[in-house]
């Protein structure tokens, strides 16, 4: 998903003056799925926690040593850190919120090892490893199945549920934003099966399904099964990046050529480096970077325009592209 982006002063705590950063206008989003409803409003603020917050992780699932009969499970759980903190699932990033987590693993027949990792744009990290094993003789009765792990909102994902061969559905009950409240409830599963999800947070979306196996003599089992969907703010990724772009160009003013590279993907760092140490005065170059002023925004992907000082152009707009690393961690691509 895209959009465009405006213009708004925001106050970022890990520097002394205001930050200019991008806003969603609400003029011209797309989703992927089709436009918004007319009542979508603007996001609230999200305020980025400290610089000095401690990395934490837990995985709420799966369970250490847990026998699956589905070749793909889901791998999700809570986190904390400092900005741009990134969490990764055996070096795939995950789909994230303010504090929760979701990713997906493939898994082989035996045992798998997921490793789930949280890291800092400076480096530091802090690891947890699951073992769990795949068995295809336990295959459940039905599975519940999600097109994407997660988006900016409003999303409206298409969802499946699958009966094993020779299991008929003759009742599905779904939950799709986990208030108890069934917003389906049916005798099959829609051929179009979709939600649109209008606010942002970390949902467990459930379905009891009813399942006949066409014996009259056998009595109709009912079956749970679950989701966790992630819908993002956006508010949360503008400011990420923002506070990714502002972080180099602090550094850079602070001469600190080391701290400025860390906001820059790997493979870009050793020819950055011999850049900047041609520069005599970083200072002057680190605030010819000047402001965001838009840019597109995605959940992987992303590129933000910058108002730029130059000697012989004055101020010229140019952009940089942003991705998320194999740590989770969004840097600069390009620039």
């Amino acid at each position: 998903m895209k959009i465009a982006v405006g213009i708004v002063l925001v106050l970022f705590a890990a520097f002394a003056q205001a930050q200019q950063c991008g806003t969603y206008t609400g003029a011209e989003f797309i989703n992927g799925f089709g436009p918004p409803d007319k009542g979508f409003k603007q996001d609230p603020d999200i305020i980025l926690p400290p610089e000095n917050t401690a990395l934490a992780l837990t995985v709420t699932g799966p369970l250490n040593k847990a026998v699956v009969g589905t070749r793909t499970i889901q791998v999700y759980g809570t986190f904390a850190g400092p900005p741009a903190a990134g969490v990764a699932i055996n070096r795939v990033p995950a789909v994230q919120t303010e504090s929760n987590y979701v990713g997906m693993m493939v898994l082989k027949p035996g045992v798998n090892s997921i490793t789930v990792k949280i890291t800092k744009l400076t480096g530091e990290s802090e690891t947890i490893t699951r073992s769990v094993t795949y068995d295809p003789n336990q295959a459940p009765d039905v599975d519940f199945i999600s097109e994407i792990l997660g988006e900016h909102h409003p999303i409206r994902p298409r969802f499946y549920i699958k009966p094993k061969a020779g299991l008929t559905i003759t009742r599905v009950q779904l939950d799709f934003d986990g208030d108890n409240i069934n917003d389906l409830d049916a005798a099959s599963v829609p051929g179009n099966l979709r939600f649109e999800y209008k606010l942002p947070g970390f949902y467990n979306v459930s379905a009891i399904v009813n399942l006949d196996d066409g014996n009259p003599l056998t009595p109709i089992v009912e079956r749970t099964v679950t989701r966790r969907f992630a819908v993002v703010p956006l508010p949360l990724t503008r400011k990420t990046l923002c506070y990714v772009f502002y972080r180099m160009k602090d550094r850079l003013v602070a001469n600190d050529i080391a701290g400025a590279l860390k906001s820059l993907n790997a493979e870009l760092r050793p020819e950055w480096q011999e850049e900047f140490d041609l520069i005599p005065n970083l200072t002057i170059v680190g605030s010819n970077f000047g402001v965001v002023v838009d840019g597109k925004l995605g959940i992987r992907l992303a590129e933000l325009e910058f108002d730029q000082v130059t000697a012989q152009w004055g101020r010229v707009t140019k952009s940089m592209t942003f991705e998320r690393s194999l740590d989770g961690v969004w840097r600069i691509t390009s620039m």
